[in-house]
């Protein structure tokens, strides 16, 4: 009895695809993910490696490292702005208690821009500070202009009789 039974194309070159796919909005959902620390501040975080759910670029892949800040530090917005769009947390609340597990599999819509390559680093996916989109953005409508009142013909002059 074998444990891996396949059919194989020798000739195939099928590799994933890892180019940058188009900066926009979508809905990703967490196809796996690694925990760890930061190497500077210990803190606990998740390596999430996230799939596109639909449309054109569906199945293609980004990363994106989700590091849990504490409350009234720099960053910990971010935090919360992440588990709010993955539904692990709801607006008023004030504390969560989670397992690494209850990410697995989570949605999410999120702003993916691409960031351009360096000398170091090849461009790709990321979504930005303030990029998750937690349902609770409004959107600023520009002020509506009032025109201006009409002026009557007697506008500016003094109401009343008139001397003679």
């Amino acid at each position: 009895m074998s444990d891996i039974d396949m059919d194989v194309d020798q000739d195939s070159d099928q590799r994933p695809n890892y180019e940058p796919f188009a900066a926009g909005e979508y809905e990703l959902f967490i196809s796996d993910y690694k925990t760890g620390k930061t190497k500077e501040s210990n803190r606990t975080k998740m390596d999430l490696e996230l799939t596109v759910d639909a449309g054109p670029f569906k199945g293609r892949k980004m990363w994106h490292t989700l590091v849990f800040v504490p409350k009234g530090e720099p960053g910990h917005g971010l935090t919360v702005q992440a588990l709010k769009a993955f539904g692990l947390m709801q607006a008023g609340e004030t504390a969560v208690s989670l397992s690494f597990a209850d990410f697995k599999g989570r949605t999410c819509r999120a702003k993916v821009i691409i960031r351009p390559a360096t000398a170091e680093y090849k461009a790709k996916n990321e979504i930005p500070p303030g990029g998750f989109i937690t349902g609770e953005e409004t959107k600023q409508e520009p002020p509506v202009k009032q025109p201006p009142a009409k002026q009557t013909a007697s506008a500016g002059k003094p109401q009343g009789k008139r001397p003679f």
